[in-house]
């Protein structure tokens, strides 16, 4: 049988619990960590998709025209 001590332990470890996941699984605290990555990654895809396009309109610049048929 639980002594006094133990229900007393093993209430402390609940409300412990209780509170750590309600303070780092909250969906604030989520995004809150997530946020700078986020933001991160899209003006990373931001800056990948202007060097991407400058590359593409170069080759489509310098690519010689193929001559027509007259």
């Amino acid at each position: 049988m639980p002594s006094e001590s133990q229900k007393d332990e093993d209430a402390f470890e609940s409300q412990f619990i209780d509170m750590y996941l309600s303070e780092y699984a909250s969906i604030s605290s989520i995004v809150r960590e997530a946020l700078p990555f986020e933001l991160l990654a899209t003006v990373g895809g931001v800056i990948a998709g202007i060097i991407l396009s400058g590359i593409r309109q170069t080759k489509l610049l310098n690519k010689p025209k193929s001559r027509s048929l007259e």
